[in-house]
């Protein structure tokens, strides 16, 4: 089945165009578990976290097919890479995120229907501290992504996505953990998003929520209400029900499983509007704009030449070009599975010409690569000037690589790095505790 966007493809790019960068590692390691995702700590930029994903067939262990895990805490630096703390889950990790608002507190979702809360401590080598388990679902459910609230009000909710299509928000210091559960996708539902917060001072909870599954399908649950009563949506049992609450879905927009969603602001004309960028198992990166029916709607698309499996944001804002126009500029990493790495510039010209372009390819990897991250490293002791350090892996042959790219950071361009605001990291103190 074909995509009916009917959006310009830049699949067949300028000749102009340049080239992308052909980039190469300086660190690798082969880890003892394949990995399933990874990501960098904010508050200590050398330091990432590695989850790994293990099938263990039932021939291994006379029973059922079973599935487990690990967090491994990793230090990247010049002269190589330092694992510093192997802790076992019991079960697989299939995705995990810091706190944007709280950055050494770490989600991780499971392959056994359970999220857990890790504490990032920086004494003497660093460690990982399970701080709280919490058994949402059946075992037999996996939670496939997490997604923290972007708002400080809410530290304690998450998004996540379920294999049985679902949707949940919960919310970890609350007995009843279960906010919402929401019905979504038909198949598994890959992952999901929330809106981004357009400000700190807003204290508007009514988010929206943005999810892709294994069906095809786009789905956008508009406003929703994290301060629910849970007794309004209860059953007998006393867990919610699903419900929809008025869902979007579309199913024409990607061709084939749709596996990560990115949403952000930008300038459109007059109006700061929320963009979303997608990626699928159809191999494209596609920019979602909401029309003025309600509908959204694919204005450009590109072909990365694998599946897109996660999308994430190295650096946004805005960027002031010639004769005083203001150009909007985004950096994305893209994991495209058997196609390797790829970091995307998004720009968008005179207020609404978009244009999606490959900077540079990482193709190292031998097998799936699910997982990475970024970070900037300052240059030269000098905190004006960072260039863009890459962590990827890869499934099946469990390679980690560090590689660089030339994306510069300087006083004359405005950079913010993804998921964590200056605010938030000005608002931040050494000293803080998790709810009970």
């Amino acid at each position: 089945m074909e995509a009916s966007s009917g959006a310009l493809d830049e699949t067949q790019a300028s000749k102009a165009e340049d080239e992308p960068v052909q980039c190469k590692s300086f660190a690798t390691m082969i880890l003892d578990a394949p990995p399933s995702c990874i990501e960098f700590s904010r508050v200590a930029e050398e330091i990432f976290v590695v989850g790994t994903y293990s099938l263990v067939e039932a021939e291994d262990t006379g029973g059922s097919q079973s599935r487990n895990g690990s967090l491994v805490l990793m230090r990247g630096a010049e002269s190589g890479l330092t694992s510093l703390q192997t802790h076992a889950t019991g079960s697989a990790v299939l995705d995990l995120h810091f706190s944007p608002y709280q950055p050494k507190v770490l989600a991780v979702a499971t392959s056994t229907g359970a999220v857990e809360i890790f504490q990032l401590r920086l004494d003497n080598r660093g460690r990982l501290e399970r701080f709280k388990s919490i058994q949402i679902f059946e075992p037999t459910v996996l939670v496939l992504s997490v997604a923290w609230h972007p708002s400080p009000l809410r530290l304690t909710t998450l998004a996540v996505s379920l294999s049985n299509g679902n949707l949940a928000v919960i919310d970890y210091a609350k007995p009843t953990a279960i906010i919402r559960v929401l019905e979504a996708h038909s198949l598994e539902a890959w992952t999901v998003a929330w809106s981004p917060e357009v400000s700190f001072e807003d204290p508007y909870d009514g988010f929206s929520l943005y999810s892709g599954g294994d069906d095809s399908g786009f789905c956008n649950f508009p406003a929703i209400n994290t301060a629910h009563d849970h007794q309004e949506s209860e059953d007998a049992d006393g867990a919610p029900e699903p419900g929809t609450l008025n869902a979007g879905f579309d199913s024409k927009i990607h061709s084939a499983g749709l596996t990560a969603i990115l949403p952000f602001y930008a300038q459109v004309n007059d109006q700061i509007q929320l963009v979303l960028l997608t990626g699928s198992y159809d191999e494209r990166v596609r920019l979602l704009k909401q029309g003025p029916n309600g509908r959204w709607k694919s204005v450009k698309e590109r072909r990365l030449g694998g599946g897109v499996w996660r999308l994430k944001m190295i650096s946004g804002g805005h960027e002031f070009v010639r004769d005083g126009k203001c150009e909007w500029v985004y950096h994305v990493l893209a994991s495209c599975m058997h196609a390797g790495a790829r970091v995307l510039q998004i720009r968008l010209s005179d207020f609404e010409s978009w244009s999606i372009r490959v900077l540079a390819k990482f193709e190292e990897h031998e097998s799936m690569n699910y997982g990475g991250d970024a970070t900037f490293a300052i240059e030269n002791d000098d905190p004006q000037s960072r260039s863009l350090v890459i962590a990827s892996t890869s499934f099946y042959d469990r390679k980690l690589c560090l590689w660089t790219f030339p994306l510069r950071q300087n006083s004359e361009t405005r950079f913010e790095i993804g998921r964590i605001e200056e605010e938030a990291n000005s608002s931040c103190s050494e000293e803080w505790s998790l709810p009970n």
